[in-house]
């Protein structure tokens, strides 16, 4: 089955391949880099270490998938056209209408959770529901704003976030030099191999966005080799920053406080480094998590783009903004069904 051909008004290639690092990263980190020590240390404790091994380990098989099925088929949509490549337009369909709500009901969870940083900030936002659901329905369609506007306003978004999140890194990397072996035994307190599944398990949400750079693959400037080092590149900075803040937390906090915890990275901080450190790593939190939310509205706009010209999905999701280049009909509907979730906050 060849691929369709391409609307009369193509999206404009404006993503670089920093850009695309910082989409592919960003949306791997998120949240999940301040929140999975302590899930990981509440089912595993120390043991954890090999789930995170076995995981990376695992997920570089599938960017190297990525990395290689990207460029051979560069048109927007990513998971979508594989699987309607491979398996016809039945999987196609099913993909992208799975895809999508994924990516659309998730994002109300993401933009909740960085609420959830931001009322530490302020006590007269933690006390108020209403200004909470304000707050998350300004984020969301701020952000849909500077997505209608162009990739290239969004990628910058997504480096500026990339960046605040080497605060923690760098944070944690210094919380090393007051590392603690003792903390680390017993180093599988369950006497069992079985956490490392458990553990695995809930890494892999950690690695969901790995497929982001094949996602707008038709704005990518040179798309052949910007989805394959972007794909390559984007995995191994996440997976760096994973294992260093995995170690770094168990290195600085006995595993039942990292499991008790709902902030382990600012808590390490905290206990290492001190006060202003910790603030510094909440406000990299609040970053992250809006610079994923921003990855996946531009995830979400670009989904079912492909599908719309196949007849797959609703037509109007395949116009084109005349000035700005960008899928704004895609972008507007997803943010509208985010919206809308979050309602139910």
């Amino acid at each position: 089955m060849t691929a369709a051909a391409p609307p009369k008004r193509a999206l404009l290639r404006d993503l670089t391949l920093f850009g695309t690092v910082a989409l592919v990263a960003g949306n791997m980190l998120g949240t999940s880099l301040y929140t999975l020590p302590a899930s990981v240390a509440a089912v595993a404790g120390p043991i954890g270490l090999v789930s995170w091994v076995i995981t990376a380990a695992g997920f570089l098989l599938l960017a190297l998938l990525y990395s290689e099925l990207g460029p051979r088929y560069p048109r927007t949509g990513g998971p979508y056209v594989f699987a309607r490549e491979a398996f016809g337009e039945y999987a196609g369909f099913q993909t992208v209408w799975m895809y999508w709500l994924s990516a659309v009901v998730g994002n109300a969870a993401i933009v909740t959770g960085a609420i959830g940083y931001a009322v530490s900030f302020s006590p007269r936002l933690a006390n108020s529901h209403l200004l909470q659901f304000l707050l998350a329905q300004g984020v969301v369609w701020l952000l849909c704003g500077i997505n209608i506007l162009g990739v290239k306003q969004s990628a910058r978004v997504q480096k500026s976030i990339l960046l605040i999140n080497i605060i923690p890194l760098v944070l944690l990397s210094l919380a090393l030099f007051k590392f603690n072996p003792a903390n680390f035994h017993p180093f599988h307190p369950k006497g069992t191999w079985t956490p490392v599944a458990a553990g695995s398990a809930l890494m892999v949400w950690a690695y969901a966005g790995i497929e982001s750079a094949t996602v707008p693959a038709e704005e990518m400037q040179t798309p052949q080799r910007t989805i394959r080092l972007g794909t390559l590149l984007g995995y191994g900075l996440a997976t760096l920053i994973f294992l260093l803040s995995a170690v770094a937390v168990i290195g600085a906090l006995p595993n039942d406080i990292i499991a008790s915890s709902a902030r382990p990275l600012e808590l390490a901080v905290r206990e290492t480094l001190g006060a202003w450190p910790a603030v510094a790593v909440s406000v990299a939190a609040i970053g992250a998590s809006i610079g994923v939310l921003n990855g996946w509205i531009l995830m979400a706009g670009r989904i079912p783009f492909s599908a719309a010209q196949d007849g797959l999905f609703f037509s109007g999701f395949a116009r084109v903004q005349p000035k700005f280049g960008t899928p704004y009909v895609a972008l507007l509907g997803g943010c509208v069904i985010t919206s809308l979730m979050l309602t139910l906050y």
